[in-house]
Parts: C-alpha cells; sequence; structure tokens
C-alpha cells in the first residue's frame, strides 16, 4: 500500500469534535435554563388559578351559609365561616401558594365584593376579575 501522506478522516476531525461537543453541551444548557423559566412562570400561573379558584368557593359557601342563615350584608360574619367550620373545608381556607391565611371581611358582604382577599393579591395578581353576582 502506497502511504499518500494523509491521515484517515476520523484523526483528522478531532479538534472539530471538540468544539462540536460544547456547542452541543452549550446549546442543551441553553434549552433546559429555557424550560426552567416556562416551568416555573406555569407554576406561578397554575398557583394563582388555584388560589383564585379557592377564593370562588369560598365566596359560594359563605352566600349558601346566608342564605341558610337569612343573613343581610351588612350583618357581622360568624367565626365558625373564618375558621372554615361552617364551610367544606377542614380547615381555614389559605392561599395554596404560600399556606398563608384568607384575610376576611367583617361583615358579610355586598353582592359583587368578594368575602376573603388573598395576602398576595397586590404583589402576585390573585384577585379574582369577575366578581358580577357573588
Amino acid at each position: 500500500m502506497k502511504d499518500s501522506g494523509t491521515s484517515p478522516p476520523f484523526l483528522q476531525s478531532r479538534g472539530h469534535a471538540l468544539f462540536e461537543i460544547g456547542l452541543v453541551a452549550a446549546v442543551v444548557i441553553g434549552l433546559i435554563g429555557t424550560i426552567t423559566a416556562c416551568v416555573a412562570s406555569y407554576q406561578q400561573g397554575a398557583q394563582k388559578s388555584a388560589c383564585i379558584k379557592r377564593i370562588t368557593e369560598v365566596q359560594r359557601g359563605v352566600r349558601a351559609y346566608q342564605a341558610e342563615q337569612r343573613l343581610q350584608a351588612g350583618d357581622p360574619l360568624p367565626l365558625e365561616l373564618k375558621s372554615g367550620k361552617a364551610l367544606p373545608f377542614s380547615t381555614a381556607p389559605c392561599c395554596p401558594q404560600s399556606g398563608k391565611a384568607y384575610v376576611w371581611e367583617n361583615h358579610i358582604p355586598v353582592n359583587g365584593r368578594p368575602v376573603v382577599r388573598c395576602p398576595h393579591a397586590n404583589q402576585r395578581g390573585h384577585i379574582p376579575s369577575i366578581t358580577e353576582g357573588w
């Protein structure tokens, strides 16, 4: 066999292989960072939705209790509502994101006004957008 003076192709590309591995690693790290940011954003949105849903459930429970007990808007809010005992909750309702207790009104609110407010209402937007008919 005659030696042509060139080395086989797998020996010629060793420098390129290291560069390509580094490039692939950089792309994978970038994708992991993007996916992590997306998952965090999704979790925050899911927790916000869960909080607003819980506020809605509390509101419905209070309105059912109000109708059953024949309470009027402006009447004092009974303590058994704030503790969750008169509602379908085993404990006092709280924000699912932080576990902090909701801030309760002291009186039965007028229609359209929520009876509880999330402690994260201003910072994280845990506020129901529609409260008509509440």
